[in-house]
């Protein structure tokens, strides 16, 4: 008897690609892909290459959208879906918005236009939802003050604007804002007679709630004087005499009022302890104290001007800030450290061989300086969140090399800022947190807005109150996206391969 054959492999018929199938077949492959996903329990809405939904598309311009939809090979949804989610997360997150007019107080002047969050309770609730901390702050940029929380969600630091309007940040900008119905707050907020009575609510109700913002904000807030009083601090009652020395915080019945208590209140209260020490324009003055007095004053001005010259940012005319025309912003700064500029800063050969060496050892002492400040007021805010002991540890010994040698290293006399830098080593150690809860993020927020105001919204010229609720409302619509729908897990892309046409397999 012959001997069996073994049985020939069985030869798999190998499928066209998918862009090669007509609409009919396409469809057919489609749902044979959805059952291969449904047997091993993966929904069909996890793959990567989907529609976009409607609440992804909504940090982008109406124009914006438009241009997409152009391109045939990319869809996005309409504009009826964008509007339907738009009013969908304004009855569950409180992100609806409304315009109001601030009443004139003088008989020339323009009629003032802001806006503010309807809930502003339920949107706090939502977005700071996960954040290690929320600190409340303000600040004004161009024509407009906002105010709002700084949070952070996924190590990222961000600021919620909850109030925009036209004016100042003084207090009697800020009082206006306590004008009876000025804003009616719905949903979750109708209790609350003002935005400040909403951000005193939000500090109450969280430990590691905070208030940040720059020095005059702050001291607005709390209706303290300011850095020129006698007492200019708004943490402790430190005299202006003995900026170095170490002062007890400032308690609720401290006289820190320019006026009456019966006729100027606080905005706010906050225990002194809780209080951000302003870190980011903290590295600002005593950097620019630093580069514009200190070396300055021990080089020639040339030398130095020319340093300044090569890092300083060309912007466009009315897109800069302040620090164009009086000081350096951060980005020069970092580059002037980077650089380390200080260091070529020559000494006059025809000083005595003493001050040169004295001169050289104070230059390299202010470098270290500017770095040692750069690493812990703003790098560490992206570093890390949470300060270790070794961290902390040399904070400290930066904070005591300044201090004891500011004044003969760079023969200034202090100043306000450099006592809050003592505050910054005691705010660090307390709460193991200093940058990411800093005024970094209001200040971009400045750009933000006026980006939305100047650009996209200046069709509205005509309606200002329309156009502020309109900046502000695409303000908050893209901080909450990110967290209103699923994210796609990036492991669903190795799911295509389960529809992906089979190779031939050999006879």
């Amino acid at each position: 008897m012959a001997p069996s054959q073994p049985p020939a492999p069985q030869r798999v018929r190998s499928k066209r690609p998918y862009e090669e199938l007509q609409h009919s077949q396409r469809s057919v492959r489609r749902k044979l892909g959805r059952e291969a996903l449904a047997e091993i329990g993966v929904p069909a809405n996890a793959l990567c290459n989907h529609q976009p939904t409607a609440a992804s598309m909504l940090p982008l311009a109406t124009a914006e959208r438009k241009k997409i939809r152009d391109i045939k090979a990319m869809h996005i949804p309409c504009e009826q879906k964008i509007v339907q989610c738009k009013k969908q997360l304004a009855h569950t997150h409180g992100t609806q918005t409304a315009a109001f007019t601030l009443p004139t107080t003088g008989a020339g002047e323009n009629t003032r236009v802001g806006a503010f969050v309807t809930d502003p309770l339920r949107l706090v609730r939502f977005v700071t939802a996960g954040s290690p901390f929320v600190a409340v702050g303000g600040d004004k940029g161009s024509d407009f003050t906002k105010l709002g929380i700084t949070y952070c969600r996924k190590n990222r630091q961000k600021f919620l604007p909850l109030l925009v309007y036209e004016g100042d940040d003084d207090y009697a900008g800020l009082h206006e804002l306590r004008t009876p119905n000025l804003t009616c707050f719905t949903g979750d907020s109708p209790m609350f007679d003002h935005i400040f009575a909403v951000l005193q609510h939000v500090i109450d109700s969280n430990e590691c709630s905070f208030l940040n913002g720059d020095w005059p904000f702050i001291s607005t807030i709390l209706t303290h004087k300011g850095h020129n009083a006698f007492y200019p601090c708004p943490i402790c009652i430190v005299e202006r005499s003995f900026l170095l020395y170490e002062e007890s915080y400032r308690r609720p019945n401290d006289g820190n009022s320019l006026h009456p208590s019966s006729t100027h209140t606080p905005f706010l209260t906050i225990p002194s302890d809780r209080i951000v020490p302003t870190p980011l324009h903290l590295y600002l003055g005593i950097s620019n104290r630093i580069i514009f007095n200190a070396l300055a004053e021990m080089f020639s001005e040339e030398q130095v001007l020319a340093a300044v010259k090569s890092v300083k940012s060309k912007h466009s005319a009315g897109c800069g800030g302040l620090s164009d025309l009086y000081s350096l912003n951060g980005p020069e700064i970092r580059r002037f450290i980077k650089r380390k500029l200080a260091n070529n800063l020559v000494v006059s050969n025809s000083m005595a061989a003493r001050l040169r060496r004295a001169f050289k050892a104070n230059r390299d002492k202010m470098q270290t300086w500017l770095e040692k400040l750069h690493e812990f007021l703003l790098v560490s805010k992206q570093k890390k969140k949470v300060w270790d002991v070794a961290e902390l540890w040399k904070f400290r010994q930066l904070l005591d090399d300044i201090y004891n040698h500011w004044q003969k290293t760079t023969g200034d006399r202090p100043f306000p800022k450099l006592h809050m830098l003592r505050h910054a080593v005691e705010f660090a150690e307390k709460h193991h947190i200093l940058g990411a809860a800093s005024e970094a993020q209001i200040e971009s927020f400045h750009f933000r807005f006026n980006s939305l105001y100047e650009v996209r919204h200046r069709n509205m010229s005509l309606n200002p109150k329309e156009r502020v609720r309109r900046c502000l409302a695409d303000s908050v619509l893209s901080l909450v996206p990110s967290s209103a729908h699923n994210e796609i897990p990036s492991a669903a892309h190795a799911l295509l391969a389960l529809t992906a046409p089979q190779p031939q397999q050999a006879a």
